[in-house]
This record gives C-alpha cells, structure tokens and sequence, in this order.
C-alpha cells in the first residue's frame, strides 16, 4: 500500500500567546514546502507536501466560534499564505483558540482536489467534530463497514468518519468525550497497515466546549527513516500547547521555542489543552 506522507499540527493557545499564532500557523506552512524528512524517507524524490490544505479551529470571545478552511492549492503558495494570514487575524479577536491544520501529500492511487483535503468534518446532534490523518488505512476495509464506494474516497475520510461516528454515537449515549475518544481509537486502530502511522488530529466541540486530541503511533517495523518521520513533537506552557508532525522543529522561530517545553509523544492519544498533554488512551 503506498501510503499518503502528510503533515499536521494540533494547537491550543490562549492570552498573550494567540500573538504568536501568525508564527506558528507560518512555520507548518514552510516545514510544509521543504521537508528534510520527506526528501529522506522518500529517497529524494519528494520535499514537499503540495497537494492542499486545510484548517479547522475554534475561538472563545463568548461563545464558540468556528474557522473552517479548505484550498488545493499549496499552503506555502502565495494565495493560501493570505488566508492563513486572514485565519490568524481572525483568531487574534479571542482569548482562547484550539487549531487543527493538516498539509496534503497524496498518493497517486487516491482521489484529488479540495473535497479531499484535511480535515474532515462529521456534523453531530449537539455540535461537530474534525479530523485529520498523517497515514495510510485499509480503504476497502473501511467501505465495507461503512457501506460506501470506496473509490470516490480517500483512506483517512473513511477512518476520520468510522471514529468520528463512533464518538458521535458514543456521546450521543452519555459516554464522556475522553471516554469515547479512546474506544473510537482503539476500535480504528485495526484499520492501520504496517509500517504506517496512526498519527491524526481530533478537534471537537460538544455544545459549547471545544475539546482537542492528537494521536501517535507507527505500526509494525518502520525503517529508521519513516519512524523518524512519524515523530510528533510537543512543544508546552501554561498559555500554549502545540503537538504536530516533527518537520515543524526546523521552522518554529527560536524565540518562540525557548519559551516553550520541548517533547516527544510516547504512542497513545493525548487531550490537548489548558491542563498540558494529557494521555486518554494507549496505542
């Protein structure tokens, strides 16, 4: 299976350090157009992950308010460097925001164009959840439970709506969200190839509390080259939590990384928020 080599990035920020969001949002744009560990795990073939590009977030002023973006078009291209400049702006009216931003590298075996950008959206009964993946998953697998043609979809569409439905039917029977995060993972983890990774981002929001979760693992045994390029890093203090994809290292500004707690993510699925990275579920 060749498997689609993206890239992800989930954020929560809050006062003083929605400032830094331009930075932040700017740097997974470049780590996006050249990244070293593409180029090396690809064997030189590819640095750049071009084939679109998607944001979804929510900002507290009061009540939630949704940002929800999606373009084909590169992220590191002129154009799509001006909407992400108009989310950041956006964004800075709130004293809290959760973000979720995903950079498409696609297989050539698997649909292209906007509609199949990250993230994907399930609406829910009492409110929406989004869902990203870096990873392949086992297509006609996922049709078949699903009940869907599966060549009109691309892989993480189908495994973000099997997790995706499973939480919504999950709460929707009064489990927690964290609860329910975990079992819909657990269940999704099947669907994973080896050598492949399961590393995703999760944004919710249940009435009017928004929740964020990411996830890392790499099945089976990866070269040296691919597990590295699976690495999700964090970076954390009180008024920022940052997990994504570990190109983002090579491109975060200095000032903005010697504020921050630097990490790597154990396997598991993480809650991304004012409480730190909180470990819901293991892989």
């Amino acid at each position: 299976m060749v498997l689609d080599m993206c890239r992800l990035l989930a954020a929560w920020l809050r006062d003083g350090m929605i400032d830094s969001l331009n930075d932040v949002l700017h740097a997974f744009a470049e780590s996006s157009r050249f990244d070293p560990y593409l180029e090396k795990v690809s064997s030189g073939k590819s640095r750049e992950h071009d084939d679109g590009w998607g944001v979804a977030a929510v900002g507290y002023g009061g009540n939630p308010s949704v940002v929800y973006q999606r373009m084909l078009e590169p992220i590191y291209s002129e154009n799509s460097l001006r909407i992400l400049d108009l989310v950041a702006r956006r964004l800075r009216r709130y004293s809290e925001v959760y973000v979720l931003i995903h950079a498409r590298k696609s297989s050539r075996n698997e649909p292209y164009g906007q509609d199949y950008t990250h993230p994907f959206m399930r609406l829910m009964d009492n409110g929406a959840l989004w869902f990203a993946h870096n990873g392949g998953a086992d297509k006609e697998a996922l049709a078949r439970v699903l009940g869907v043609y599966p060549w009109v979809r691309v892989d993480s569409e189908l495994l973000g709506y099997f997790i995706m439905g499973l939480i919504d039917e999950c709460v929707s029977g009064g489990g927690g969200l964290d609860e329910c995060v975990g079992k819909a993972y657990a269940e999704g983890l099947r669907f994973i190839p080896g050598a492949s990774g399961y590393n995703t981002g999760l944004l919710a929001l249940v009435s009017k509390t928004a929740s964020l979760y990411v996830s890392h693992k790499v099945l089976g045994n990866p070269s040296p080259e691919l597990a590295e390029y699976y690495r999700i890093i964090s970076y954390a203090s009180r008024e920022a939590v940052l997990a994504g994809s570990i190109t983002i290292r090579e491109y975060m500004p200095g000032s903005l990384r010697k504020s921050l707690n630097e990490g790597l993510l154990e396997p598991g699925v993480y809650r991304i928020g004012a409480g730190g990275l909180t470990r819901v579920a293991s892989l």
